[in-house]
């Protein structure tokens, strides 16, 4: 038994291939995955700004601890060790 099979038809790449339509609806790159997803992400400069900025700050304080905590033992060790200057290292 033949069956009829009939071609699908092809939507054009520059059509929008949703069953709606939004009125204003922001257009995207999409000629390769890499300009899709910056061109999202460039609609969140904020987010983008904020993300790098607390990036670099939580970098920094991460190398931070290191050296601050050698400070403090060398503090201790000596003889007249100055609680007021422990105090600052421990930042309170």
């Amino acid at each position: 038994m033949t069956q009829n099979i009939q071609s699908v038809p092809t939507i054009p790449i520059n059509q929008a291939s949703s069953e709606f339509r939004v009125e204003d609806a922001h257009s995207y790159d999409r000629s390769n995955p890499t300009r899709w997803v910056i061109s999202h992400a460039l609609r969140n400069k904020g987010l983008i700004f904020s993300f790098v900025t607390l990036l670099i700050l939580s970098v920094t304080l991460y190398a931070a601890i290191a050296p601050l905590t050698g400070m403090a033992f060398d503090e201790i060790l000596k003889e007249d060790a100055s609680l007021r200057y422990l105090a600052t290292l421990a930042g309170i």
